[in-house]
């Protein structure tokens, strides 16, 4: 229980590489409520490491030393939808791919779909991670990778029956996939459980 608990809060939520990450997104002003939205995922995140939930169902990688960070939030233009960019850290001695070099870290990434009814209630955390990274040498190379593929390769999937939209394209948020997931019940963590 003495883990500290590191949360990392990006600023530029709404600017990726200098250009807006989603069309018409405005700038970061409600920093109560991306703190309380943190916070939240923060812990939900510990509970399914902790239990060793997808996507972090590895037991000999992931347990009560894995750090994670909640790296930023990506909301819908009515804060109802978000995806959230989670990075974890794990020291090499766990990494049972590679014995050769036991000093320092490795880190994964996941993107989470979340919701929220209204603006006032708490995120929902969907059990869908459709694209894990796992065992890079840096947390700058896994954020990198991560958002190329958010940004820039996600629409890459589109086909005629399924229609795919990068984060950045205002049509993800009510994309075929997104409405699934929030019309679903197979949630990683909900405040009524």
């Amino acid at each position: 229980m003495g883990k500290t608990i590191i949360l990392i809060l990006s600023t530029a939520l709404c600017w990726i590489n200098g250009h807006p990450a989603i069309e018409g997104c405005y700038p970061q002003t409600d920093s109560g409520r991306y703190g309380q939205d943190s916070a939240y995922l923060a812990a939900v995140i510990k509970s399914v490491i902790i239990h060793n939930k997808r996507p972090y169902q590895n037991k000999q990688e992931f347990d009560e030393t894995t750090e994670y960070y909640i790296d930023s939030f990506i909301y819908s233009p009515d804060k109802l939808r978000l995806i959230a960019f989670v990075i974890t850290k794990n020291s090499n001695r766990k990494n049972i791919y590679d014995r050769q070099d036991i000093k320092g870290y490795h880190f994964g990434a996941n993107y989470f779909f979340c919701s929220r009814d209204s603006i006032g209630t708490a995120i929902k955390v969907y059990d869908y991670t459709p694209y894990s990274l796992v065992r890079y040498p840096s947390y700058e190379t896994v954020k990198a990778l991560l958002q190329e593929y958010c940004f820039q390769r996600l629409a890459l999937k589109s086909t005629e029956q399924y229609p795919m939209y990068n984060v950045n394209d205002s049509r993800f948020w009510h994309s075929m996939l997104f409405d699934l997931l929030v019309k679903s019940s197979a949630l990683l963590f909900h405040p009524s459980q």
